[in-house]
């Protein structure tokens, strides 16, 4: 199976210049909206497909990078021209079909030493044309119509699709300019199903439209002329859909369309070599989510797969391990992430995860508790800044337990900045192993209040506002409040933590001042710096 090893795109749409090394088999990218997951999947069918080869020029004006556009803007000269490079290296066998074709020296940023196999894109105003868009140039004008669109294979050679080493088919249910897959399906079937007596059904099926036209009885033209049918354009198999219960599959849904597109270009061995699906999610039920996840992880072993999404289910289903994430012209893997730690996320049907990996700043949880005050808490504490968790960038995610341990794993991969709010649970013990983590690490950090008496955060917060809670929280007077079997002397706390979010959600509408712990300021401050 060929492959792509990777990509360097430059100047094209928001990419300056890009580069990005792929997986061999499953690639999945995630990121912000308009981070250009889309746009490394419309780069590589550039490159493959040859897309824009015969298009009006002035679409170039929708694919040029805006920066390189004002640069130009800003000093027009010949060589601040907008352009477009693609260059794509593959993985190929020196016994596979036309691969000497694409070996050689011709890639971006050649050493012209060291040979490769690929393809070389390049959408530029040639040098001879200099003194020809001088003028339009002068008056801050790109000259779209004088650009020319060349594709070479690393071998210097005309690259021609009809010769192609790799096949690439993008697949997006919700465009319908993408690869029509429910067409190609059903006359793959049909072609398939009568094979061996195709020249008769074909036969036949002339006769019949012949036969049909004339019981028209269609008026004659002049003379010897009259109306008829014209074969080239009435091909049997273009015309041949599948019904199910009577209804056109096409019209079945984007579902459908898109769980058949997957299906069959997967299982199309010996055509398609790069599949890229973006966001599968949309349109499908969960249950066929999963289903789809199922085929992609047992058929597609011998294929190159490239998925855009904005679903844990997908990213945590197809492995972190084959997560590449998009932003700001960079790139990041999760492929160090240990299997063991990889394992426990795919098992773990997590919606969390996705929300983790895209934040900017990530305060960690254990709770719905603390995932429902924590924000509260901290607009009250910036309140004289008006500075609330969004406008600084900051998600609020609950995790379970000891999983944070989990997530500071990805978080030291992705240099990503994170806070734990955690209890010690009484521990002498964590607390110093908190203390030791933090002076070791200064991306991601864990904070706990720093006596045993304060075992939980509920016992912080009571501490610290008890006026606030005997006025809040009411208990009856003969109730038995008991926590793991044992009932507390302390009933209002024992109430607090056999209710917890019924007592976060109190101390939020109250709307009163609460004084926060000083383990949670510091926090705050530190996630903001």
């Amino acid at each position: 199976m060929g492959y792509i090893k990777n990509l360097r795109i430059i100047g094209f749409k928001r990419f300056t210049d890009f580069y990005i090394s792929l997986n061999e088999n499953t690639n999945i990218f995630v990121g912000d909206n308009e981070a250009g997951k889309s746009t490394i999947i419309e780069a590589i069918d550039i490159l493959v497909n040859k897309t824009y080869e015969n298009f009006d020029k002035y679409i170039l004006g929708e694919l040029f990078n805006s920066n390189a556009v004002a640069k130009f803007k800003t000093n027009p000269s010949f060589e601040n021209l907008p352009r477009i490079v693609i260059s794509g290296e593959f993985e190929l066998k020196n016994t596979d079909r036309y691969s000497k074709d694409y070996y050689g020296i011709n890639w971006y940023g050649s050493d012209k030493i060291t040979s490769k196999y690929g393809i070389l894109f390049e959408c530029q105003v040639e040098n001879d044309m200099k003194v020809d868009v001088a003028d339009i140039i002068r008056k801050k004008i790109i000259p779209f119509e004088y650009y020319t669109l060349k594709w070479d294979t690393f071998k210097n050679e005309p690259y021609n699709k009809l010769k192609k080493a790799l096949s690439f088919v993008p697949i997006d249910a919700s465009n319908n300019n993408s690869f029509n897959s429910v067409d190609f399906y059903s006359k793959r079937l049909f072609l398939k199903k009568h094979e061996e007596k195709m020249t008769i059904v074909k036969t036949d099926f002339r006769t019949f439209l012949d036969e049909s036209f004339s019981n028209l009885k269609l008026e004659l033209l002049e003379g010897s002329k009259k109306f008829g049918l014209n074969h080239k354009k009435l091909i049997l198999e273009n015309i041949v859909g599948i019904l199910d219960d009577e209804i056109l599959i096409e019209n079945r849904g984007k579902g459908l369309e898109k769980m058949i597109k997957t299906d069959l270009s997967i299982e199309s061995k010996s055509e398609n070599d790069v599949i890229a699906i973006e966001e599968p999610e949309n349109h499908l039920s969960h249950t066929n989510l999963r289903k789809m996840i199922h085929n992609i992880q047992t058929k597609c072993a011998d294929k190159q797969l490239i998925i855009t999404t904005h679903n844990s289910l997908i990213v945590s289903g197809l492995s972190l391990k084959n997560v590449i994430w998009i932003s700001e012209n960079t790139k990041k893997t999760l492929d160090n992430l240990e299997p063991d730690d990889s394992d426990y996320f795919m098992k773990l049907e997590n919606d969390n995860l996705l929300r983790f990996i895209l934040a900017n700043k990530v305060i960690l949880v254990e709770g719905a508790t603390e995932q429902l005050i924590v924000p509260y808490l901290f607009e009250m504490e910036n309140s004289s800044e008006k500075r609330a968790l969004e406008s600084e960038g900051i998600d609020v995610i609950s995790c379970n337990g000891l999983s944070y341990k989990r997530y500071l794993k990805i978080a030291d991969i992705l240099n990503k900045k994170v806070a734990v709010m955690t209890d010690n649970d009484g521990s002498d013990d964590k607390i110093s192993e908190i203390v030791t983590y933090n002076n070791s690490n200064t991306t991601s950090k864990i904070f706990t209040p720093s006596s045993i008496e304060e075992h939980t955060w509920e016992v912080s917060l009571k501490k610290e506002n008890e006026l606030l809670i005997d006025e809040l929280v009411k208990i009856q007077p003969n109730a038995k409040y008991k926590i793991n079997g044992i009932e507390l002397e302390d009933k209002k706390l024992a109430f607090m933590l056999l209710n917890k979010v019924d007592v976060s959600m109190q101390l939020i509408n109250s709307q009163k001042k609460i004084s926060i712990p000083n383990y949670l300021k510091e926090l705050f401050k530190w996630i903001k710096e």
